[in-house]
């Protein structure tokens, strides 16, 4: 059973303050934005996502690896739309520009 300590004199949190710091504190939150990010990539790019993972988000640039340099073209060539619906979908990420690497 839990006793308040009489020095504090504050009342146990609640549930959800409990759960939120647990979120905040494993990070489980931002695991959760990191595979919607994933999923609104591979839904933008289509066939081409077998070919690339998504990477971190620095300063408004998202990494985007890619198996082959010939992808990473072609994925050049539609940089101004996937990074406007990437933008629409997660306005608070900021999104500025999508860099795309080669390699693993």
């Amino acid at each position: 059973m839990f006793e308040p300590d009489p020095q504090k004199n504050t009342a146990p949190s609640s549930l959800g303050d409990i759960l939120s710091g647990l979120v905040s504190q494993f990070g489980i939150g931002r695991k959760r934005e990191e595979n919607e990010l994933e999923d609104a990539w591979k839904e933008s790019v289509g066939e081409l996502a077998e070919y690339t993972s998504v990477g971190a988000i620095r300063r408004g640039v998202l990494e985007i690896r890619v198996t082959d340099a010939i992808f990473a073209q072609e994925l050049l060539f539609r940089k101004t739309e996937l990074l406007r619906a990437l933008q629409e979908r997660f306005p608070d990420e900021k999104l500025t520009d999508l860099r795309f690497k080669t390699g693993n």
